[in-house]
């Protein structure tokens, strides 16, 4: 579980696709902000599998490198 703007910042593909999905229950309050998402369980299993395909290479400094600044939107 991880927590994405509304629209998902870089993470829209994935969400499209249904590897990413937010995490809400009907009714719930939210921050658009701050949208909790998740992974669904059999997808991560695979990805699991899979990890050495998947090296981080992202800023150390950038805990949230799937979030979209403002000014990348435009």
């Amino acid at each position: 579980m991880f927590t994405a703007d509304l629209d998902g910042g870089h993470a829209t593909t994935l969400i499209s696709r249904g590897i990413v999905q937010r995490a809400l229950r009907q009714g719930q309050a939210f921050d658009p902000s701050d949208v909790p998402m998740e992974i669904p369980r059999s997808i991560w299993n695979v990805i699991k599998t899979m990890k050495d395909q998947f090296p981080y290479s992202g800023d150390e400094d950038d805990p949230h490198p799937w979030r979209a600044g403002f000014y990348n939107r435009l």
